[in-house]
Parts: C-alpha cells; sequence; structure tokens
C-alpha cells in the first residue's frame, strides 16, 4: 500500500503590528455622532486582549512592571493623584500592598467609608494619594455630608455650611513634568439621569484643561466606567445604564491631551461582572497607567 505523502503548508510568519510605545497621547480615532455613540468598525484596530493574563492593547505597546523595583523607579520622586471611586481605590490598594512595599500609609483619621488615603516614601521621593468624588455615593451605611469636605471633582456641588474646607482638588495640583494625575467616574453616577454625569464630566474636563494650561507636562489619566454584576437592581444599575456612562466619557475626554484607560473594555473582554475586578486585572490597569506614565 502507498503512502500518502502531503507536503506540510508552510504558513507565513505572523508580524506583529508596529506599535507605538505607550507614553504620550494616543489619539482616539473611533468616530464619535453628537450623543457619543461610536462607529464599532473605526474601533476595530484599538481592542484589545487579553494574553496570557496579559492584557494587549490594541493602539500602543506598553512597558510591563513584573517587580517593585521596576514600580519605584518608574515613580521616583513623583506626585501621583487617585481621583474618583472605589474602581481607582483599587490601583491606590494594588500599588500600596503589592506593587510597592517601600510605601509607608499615613493614618488621616478621617472615619468614613470612602476615606482619602495617603502613602508617601521618603527614601525614593514618592507621594501618592487617593482622594474620593463627592455625591451622589452608593455605600452600604449612612454617610454624612461633612465627612466628605475632602472630596475631588466637586466644581458643580454647593458648599454646605458643614463642609468648610471644600475646594476643587484637581485645580489645587500644581502639575508638571514628576505628576500624575488619574480620574474615575461613573460607578455611583448609573442610575441617576444622564444629565447629572454629563454635568459633572464635563466640570472634570474644564478643571482638566486649567490644569493643562498651567502644566502643560503632567500626565492625565481618565480611567472608564468597567462592567459590574447583574444579579442586582436591574432597572437602576444595569450595564447598559453604565455602557452610556463609558459613551460619554470616552466622547467628552476625546479630544483632549490626556490617556484613556479603557476599563469597559478590559472587563467586558472577559466578562467580568464584578464592580471591583479581580485583582489581577487591577494589575493589568496599572500596569497600563504606569506604562504611560514611564515609557521608557
Amino acid at each position: 500500500m502507498l503512502a500518502l505523502y502531503i507536503d506540510p503548508v508552510c504558513l507565513p510568519a505572523v508580524q506583529e503590528p508596529l506599535l507605538p510605545v505607550c507614553g504620550g497621547i494616543q489619539k482616539d480615532k473611533s468616530k464619535a455622532d453628537a450623543f457619543g455613540a461610536y462607529d464599532l468598525k473605526s474601533r476595530v484596530q484599538q481592542l484589545g486582549y487579553y494574553l496570557n493574563r496579559e492584557w494587549q492593547p490594541g493602539n500602543c505597546k506598553g512597558r510591563r512592571f513584573l517587580k517593585a523595583e521596576q514600580v519605584t523607579a518608574c515613580l521616583r520622586r513623583r506626585n501621583v493623584y487617585l481621583l474618583g471611586d472605589s474602581t481607582v481605590r483599587q490601583w491606590y490598594n494594588v500599588l500600596v500592598d503589592s506593587a510597592m512595599p517601600t510605601l509607608k500609609q499615613i493614618n488621616l483619621h478621617i472615619p468614613t467609608i470612602h476615606q482619602p488615603a495617603l502613602a508617601v516614601d521618603p527614601q525614593n521621593d514618592i507621594l501618592l494619594r487617593y482622594i474620593p468624588h463627592g455625591y451622589p455615593y452608593f455605600c452600604s451605611q449612612l454617610q454624612r455630608v461633612k465627612d466628605f469636605r475632602h472630596a475631588a471633582l466637586e466644581s458643580d456641588v454647593p458648599v454646605f455650611p458643614l463642609n468648610p474646607f471644600h475646594m476643587r482638588k484637581l485645580d489645587a495640583i500644581s502639575g508638571g513634568p514628576m505628576t500624575a494625575v488619574a480620574v474615575s467616574l461613573g460607578a455611583h453616577f448609573v442610575p441617576f439621569p444622564l444629565v447629572d454625569a454629563s454635568r459633572r464630566l464635563l466640570n472634570v474636563r474644564a478643571a482638566i484643561l486649567r490644569l493643562i494650561a498651567r502644566s502643560p507636562q503632567t500626565t492625565i489619566v481618565i480611567k472608564t466606567i468597567n462592567m459590574r454584576e447583574t444579579g442586582i437592581n436591574l432597572a437602576s444599575f444595569s450595564n447598559w445604564l453604565a455602557f452610556r456612562i463609558w459613551a460619554l466619557t470616552r466622547r467628552v475626554f476625546m479630544d483632549l491631551p490626556v490617556v484613556i484607560i479603557d476599563a469597559w473594555e478590559m472587563t467586558a473582554s472577559l466578562n467580568s461582572f464584578a464592580l471591583h475586578p479581580a485583582e489581577w486585572i487591577v494589575h493589568n490597569e496599572v500596569d497600563l497607567f504606569l506604562a504611560h506614565v514611564c515609557p521608557t
């Protein structure tokens, strides 16, 4: 019997696209209409993917920060401000608990659920701050108005009599080449009319424009809303309502010289239905943030 011999098919080598190094501003080339709706075909080239639990962005090639020493070297002599909700507080926790053991947390003696946080590394001259945004806020316990006197992004929130220390935290940041700012808004605005999120985002945009005007070398990052659980009141907290805020966020900031870290894509691609994503997903978000802060 004659053996059937078939020549192996020679497949051409797969060439990875030549992507720019993450760092600097990657323009959002997707097309959006007046209502923030996106042409998905124009976004195909920008979608990222996971490979071996590492996020591969579609618009740039980022560094990996696998060791604490690499993170410390990146942030040496820098001031890092994380402003917004508890999903960006997760960034703070990752940096303090695992990525940078040299950071020392400072007890601010502010007994609130959504309390600000501060960590410093005197040896490497690193300052890391987390500042929560103001109302609206959903939490499991009652919250006092005066507990939000340290809140950020409040250019549209009235100053209450019990809150004499109210100030606009973004406007208080001097900025500079050694300053990095990350802003995250969305989750607590989901059950409200879209106009409320729009008003807050536009006020944040105005504050960012002022920051850019006085210090254009500041690294500014916008973290989008991510997917969440679907087992609660779908009429108020569905991912469709969250998706509208995601589209609005990209629409508001798409023409500014800021970096957009798309946490929606980074969770939707995994079907991650968790308001607070798993720690390894947060590590990927922080890695992408650091890649833009320290591209080389």
